[in-house]
């Protein structure tokens, strides 16, 4: 990725994207990447990664909050974050002119969300919301991908463990538009 456009889309939390951090929130938080690695090891999102590599990710993760009803991530804004959920539930729908939102997944505690981060033209697909309030490590992007471009290993661990994002998200969404199919 070219350095300066990497640049433009790293935001520092608190910005208008949504990464808005515990501490940001008037709470006292240590966030040193040994103690947040510690935090997200069970997080089965980093089941069996390397722990050197648990810790570069770590290094990129700021623990979050959001009240229900908070907007996590807004469709065609710039992707440039991906959370692991600790705590509450998010609901990920694709927006519709004019109507109700469509629910495409609601994820959890122990589930991700987020992979627009990863591919040009880095832009989110999907609107999500906290639907209770939801406690999560939130990770730029951006500043992975420039780990991944250097440490090749992190990097495919990480795409890895992000294709399977994907493909829960793909699956989730052949089950919303199969449902739909059926009552047409």
């Amino acid at each position: 990725m070219n350095p300066e456009k990497m640049r433009r889309l790293v935001k520092e939390p608190g910005d208008e994207l949504g990464m808005r951090s515990d501490a940001a929130c008037n709470e006292t938080v240590d966030d040193s990447a040994q103690q947040l690695a510690a935090e997200i090891a069970t997080h089965p999102f980093v089941k069996g990664m390397r722990p050197e590599h648990l810790r570069m990710l770590a290094s990129k993760g700021v623990r979050m909050r959001f009240d229900r009803d908070e907007p996590v991530l807004k469709e065609a804004n710039v992707a440039n974050r991906f959370y692991l959920i600790q705590e509450g539930k998010m609901a990920l729908q694709a927006p519709i002119e004019e109507i109700t939102p469509i629910l495409i997944q609601t994820v959890g505690a122990g589930d991700e969300l987020g992979w627009s981060w990863m591919f040009p033209e880095y832009y989110f697909h999907f609107d999500a919301c906290a639907i209770e309030p939801t406690k999560a490590v939130g990770f730029l992007g951006p500043a992975l991908l420039q780990q991944c471009v250097q440490d090749h290993d992190f990097g495919y661990e990480l795409t890895i463990r992000m294709a399977e994002v994907l493909t829960k998200q793909l699956m989730a969404t052949r089950e919303k538009l199969t449902d739909a199919y059926r009552k047409l």
